[in-house]
């Protein structure tokens, strides 16, 4: 082989490399967002002191984290809200139950009606009980419950209210991630 060919072949190599090195970078960069490892479902997020917590009265709290959507990280900020109901306590360990304000029928926001005792969606005259079970109309199931606990006392002697904070598809009982 000649020295020209000999530099053409090495010349050619490096460029593959150099564009093989280039490529997957970029191609894991374009397909990141179709891949599901970013999914936080069982992410505790901090919402409530219990302090706050009155019993047998529903709380709303706003959930707050970051966020990722696609190639964008935002900076904490709120994603939703929660209903919090606090129910005494068992083995001197308060119980909280955590209700999604999402309606189930159309996404609507679910209020609270003190008067009535119930919870009720605004846009299509749903009514759940205190407990989230559907009393009447359009929604096709009780409320959603999300998963939730009471931490340990921190530094300041406070303890806190964490929920794994995910949306529920509205007419279906399939769950949607944040992230």
């Amino acid at each position: 082989m000649q020295r020209r060919g000999f530099l053409k072949a090495v010349g050619a190599f490096v460029q593959g490399v150099t564009a093989i090195l280039l490529a997957v970078p970029a191609v894991r960069f374009l397909l990141s967002p179709l891949s599901g490892a970013r999914k936080r479902s069982t992410e505790m997020i901090r919402v409530a002191p219990l302090d706050v917590l009155v019993e047998e009265q529903p709380f709303r709290a706003v959930v707050k984290t970051d966020r990722r959507d696609a190639y964008i990280h935002y900076p904490p900020g709120p994603v939703g809200s929660v209903w919090l109901l606090r129910s005494g306590e068992t083995d001197a360990e308060p119980k909280v139950r955590c209700l999604q304000v999402i309606c189930p029928h159309l996404g609507c926001g679910i209020d609270f009606a003190g008067d009535r005792d119930a919870f009720y969606c605004p846009c299509h005259a749903s009514e759940f009980g205190i407990n989230g079970q559907r009393r009447f109309g359009p929604s096709p199931r009780d409320m959603d419950e999300l998963s939730c606990r009471v931490t340990e006392p921190d530094a300041d002697g406070r303890r806190w209210v964490e929920v794994a904070y995910l949306e529920f598809q509205t007419g279906s009982a399939q769950k949607r991630s944040l992230a």
